[in-house]
Formats: structure tokens, sequence, C-alpha cells
């Protein structure tokens, strides 16, 4: 009996905590998105340093 109240409130805290997960998850590929783009915006300003605006 003891058993099975230990599993559910296993259960339970494990269910708080998958939408923290999930939002963590979405934040960190937010913000790879961001870095790759502001790369992407350096690369874009030193080649066209490099080729004398064109």
């Amino acid at each position: 009996m003891e058993l099975l109240v230990v599993i559910a409130i296993i259960a339970v805290l494990a269910s708080l905590l998958l939408p923290a997960l999930s939002k963590g998850k979405s934040q960190a590929h937010s913000t790879t998105c961001k870095n790759h783009l502001r790369q992407m915006g350096l690369a874009l300003q030193l080649y066209v340093n490099d080729h004398e605006n064109r």
C-alpha cells in the first residue's frame, strides 16, 4: 500500500515538472536561433567589408 502512495506522489511531482522542462527546452531553442541569426549578420558584415561594399 505504501509503495502505491510513493508511486502516486512521484507521478504527481513529475507531472508538475514537465511543463517547466518543456518551457526551458523552448527557450533554449529560441536562444540558439537568435545566436545563429546574429552569426549570419556578422558574417555578412565581414563579407561586405572585405569586398568593398559589393
